[in-house]
């Protein structure tokens, strides 16, 4: 169990350092598609906020699952 448990925590923090290490980077298309879709993402997260708390349902972000 604690050999797991060990190896996932490792895993965890491993797998990304290696990644940033060893990748190229990106270039100015993946940059720009992004910091697109982040923006898209938040817009999503406050819209759903705002709505379920003006309305008091909290289960508005359950309608844009589909589409994100």
């Amino acid at each position: 169990m604690w050999k797991t448990i060990l190896l996932l925590i490792l895993s965890l923090v491993l797998v990304p350092i290696l990644a940033f290490a060893l990748d190229p980077g990106m270039d100015a298309l993946q940059e720009e598609v992004l910091h697109t879709l982040v923006r898209i993402y938040l817009a999503a997260a406050v819209l759903c906020f705002v709505l379920s708390s003006l309305t008091g349902n909290h289960s508005q972000v359950d309608k844009l699952w589909s589409l994100l």
